[in-house]
């Protein structure tokens, strides 16, 4: 995408990279360092570096890196123009309209267009006639009027078109709805609706665009799963969407996760009404995974707001699995983490249908962590009365405490459970112990044995990188050097350096993109290069650069660095196909040229 250097130098000049990543991460300085948690990775230690000199992130945990523009296409899920856009409307800039002409942007705004009148649609059927029974349902879930439209819940008419005539009246396409996955082709390869009579929730994102749809169907007789939701669009990408997230990253409400009690956390629901009933009894920090287990990028999208979860799934077996795997993730990315123990409910609509807002609020208070839930389960499980059924829980429980890191933690529940069973503190310590040492073993070996297969990964971005090594490296460290030494670039002339001097083939496209910055413009940065790369190349300059950028710092070693390049591409042109392609002074020349090297 062209855009022009004035609107690029203006929009460098406002959008700081630090201030633009710190509305993400939390981001702590330490003398020159600006460090936080990687947004695009589970992690509990801050691999995650950012760059006001040279206005770049990295981290060495993913290696996933580039330019402030490069953040907002991944952090919002964006191309490069509407990332352009979101940063230019940020900071009050207006994006020149003539350059503009990115057919998946295009295509984008159409569908969040669509998805908008559709949503509109399914509201004025649900109060219509023909939304009577569907409305009713909802009515008889006990859900107000204010609720209803606040969250703009809907009904899909049982009609095979009744959507698709409505849309092409105000002007859009076939090829346009089918992208917006509002309507699918029929055997008969006639143009149909995707939701047909069903309860509907629009799905909407961070920024208040409805992206996608979740329909509940009103008969058990009607065809289809009991929930459908929208398949993945250009807009839509549904392990990166929590619903109700719009509303719950403003909720204020905070409680139990904090010694001052005040922090403040989201509540993990399992379905849509689960949490819109939460939210119509005041707790509007109430969201939900969209039909599918919790994913890392969910997680990452809560923890930039909250320091903690409770995890409200449902009371049967299939929801305590699904709170495990859930407090693993959340776990894991180091939010803190307690479980609602529902009773006399199967779920938190329920709950509150039964015992109202308060007694809710109080069974949020008594929300325990995990690992007090599954110890609970455990002793359950088991006759502890009997010296079998004390062993098999000891059995269980113990490898649930190895899963503890904190080791005072651990020991807490180790002194808990000797009490609990009459077994000594030292021998369950003991057995725990030598759980996390096989563990840990286990993890080793399974390291040596990837290391044993694959000593080198496969490189995506430079593909030659493995075959070409020396010569791949020796590129990589004059490229960086070049950001942070621009007047570097004038040794480079003065030793006739060129594309055509590099070895690789990612080596003389990423030179010949430099040069052309370099000679059409003074400024030479990775905001330079984001139009033309790939996210991955981005990333891959932002490593370059944070990593080789600084091992070259004087003229005299860059100059050294060139000879070195020098001799791996004469090392590259002595193959016999090579040589057979050279006439008798060109053969003369090389051959001299090797006589230096072994000099």
């Amino acid at each position: 995408m062209a855009l022009s250097e004035d609107f690029l130098n203006e929009l460098r000049l406002r959008c700081d990279i630090e201030t633009i990543i710190s509305q993400y991460v939390v981001l702590k300085k330490r003398g020159r360092s600006i460090t936080g948690l990687c947004p695009f990775h589970s992690e509990k230690t801050p691999s995650f570096h950012v760059s006001s000199d040279k206005q770049l992130f990295y981290c060495f945990g993913c290696g996933t890196g580039g330019d402030v523009i490069t953040f907002i296409m991944k952090i919002e899920n964006l191309s490069y123009i509407e990332a352009v856009e979101f940063l230019a409307a940020k900071v009050g800039l207006e994006v020149p309209q003539n350059n503009v002409d990115d057919k998946v942007s295009k295509l984008k705004g159409r569908i969040l267009e669509i998805n908008r009148e559709t949503a509109k649609f399914f509201y004025k059927a649900l109060n219509a006639p023909q939304g009577a029974e569907a409305l009713s349902y909802l009515k008889n879930r006990k859900l107000d009027d204010k609720t209803i439209t606040r969250f703009g819940l809907g009904f899909a008419p049982n009609s095979w078109d009744s959507l698709v005539k409505h849309l092409k009246k105000k002007g859009f396409s076939e090829y346009e709805m089918v992208a917006a996955q509002v309507a699918i082709k029929s055997r008969k390869d006639n143009l149909i609706d995707f939701f047909r009579n069903r309860v509907m929730f629009p799905i909407i994102d961070l920024r208040g665009n409805v992206v996608a749809f979740g329909g509940r169907k009103l008969s058990e007789q009607d065809n289809g799963p009991k929930y459908l939701n929208s398949p993945e669009t250009p807009v839509f990408q549904k392990n990166r969407v929590l619903y109700a997230m719009n509303f719950a990253k403003t909720s204020q409400y905070s409680d139990t996760l904090s010694k001052n009690g005040r922090d403040r956390y989201f509540i993990l629901c399992e379905g849509y009404m689960d949490v819109i009933a939460l939210h119509q009894a005041g707790f509007d920090n109430a969201v939900a995974p969209l039909g599918t287990a919790l994913t890392e990028n969910q997680v990452n999208i809560m923890s930039k707001y909250v320091p903690g979860v409770v995890i409200a799934t449902d009371s049967d077996e299939a929801g305590q699995k699904a709170a495990k795997r859930s407090f693993e993730l959340i776990d894991k990315a180091g939010l803190g983490t307690k479980i609602l123990k529902l009773r006399d409910a199967k779920d938190p609509d329920e709950y509150i249908k039964k015992f109202g807002a308060e007694r809710f609020g109080m069974l949020l208070n008594d929300s325990i962590s995990a690992i007090e839930n599954e110890l609970e389960a455990i002793m359950k499980k088991y006759d502890t009365d009997t010296d079998s059924g004390k062993v098999q829980a000891l059995k269980e429980a113990s490898k649930a405490l190895a899963g503890i890191n904190n080791a005072i933690e651990r020991d807490v529940y180790i002194s808990r459970l000797s009490q609990k069973l009459s077994v000594s503190s030292q021998a369950i310590a003991q057995n725990v112990n030598n759980i996390i040492r096989q563990r840990q073993n286990s993890i080793k070996r399974q390291e040596r044995a990837n290391l044993s297969v694959n000593v080198s990964p496969k490189d995506t971005v430079n593909v030659q990188k493995r075959k070409l090594l020396s010569a791949a490296v020796c590129e990589e460290w004059i490229l960086g050097s070049l950001f942070c030494h621009p007047d570097f670039y004038k040794i480079l002339k003065n030793e006739q350096i060129d594309s055509s001097s590099f070895v690789t083939d990612w080596g003389k496209k990423m030179f010949s993109i430099i040069e052309n910055v370099v000679t059409s413009s003074d400024t030479l940065d990775l905001m330079s290069l984001s139009g033309v790369l790939s996210p991955d190349e981005m990333s891959r300059m932002a490593e370059v650069i944070t990593k080789d950028g600084s091992r070259i710092n004087t003229s005299e070693q860059f100059s050294e660095l060139i000879e070195s390049l020098k001799k791996e591409k004469r090392k590259q042109s002595i193959s016999g196909d090579s040589i057979k392609m050279l006439d008798d002074q060109s053969l003369k020349n090389l051959i001299e040229e090797i006589s230096k090297d072994k000099k």
